[in-house]
């Protein structure tokens, strides 16, 4: 759990096999995206980038707002990993 910066309400993820009922998360929880050579070691979780503004999609309390979500295969099922720069290349 963190705070948000603009709230004293804090944010929720849930991620792997962390209990997908607590409050303020809805749904599965986030997975690492994992696929041939990509594997869940050093993989850095982060939020989804609106391809428009490039800053983080709107908080939905869910596995979707984040970059290692399967639902869509153009805009995320996407891994970072120490020292990737991925700002400078947001759009595929």
């Amino acid at each position: 759990m963190a705070m948000r910066w603009y709230s004293s309400t804090p944010d929720v993820v849930v991620y792997k096999g962390g209990n997908p009922i607590t409050p303020g998360w809805s749904g599965p929880p986030v997975q690492p995206y994992t696929a041939g050579d990509l594997t869940e070691t050093a993989q850095i979780l982060y939020r989804r980038l609106d391809p428009a503004t490039g800053l983080p999609v709107a908080d939905s309390d869910t596995a979707a707002d984040w970059a290692q979500f399967r639902g869509d295969p153009v805009l995320i099922r996407k891994v970072r990993y120490p020292g990737w720069d991925l700002e400078s290349h947001p759009i595929p």
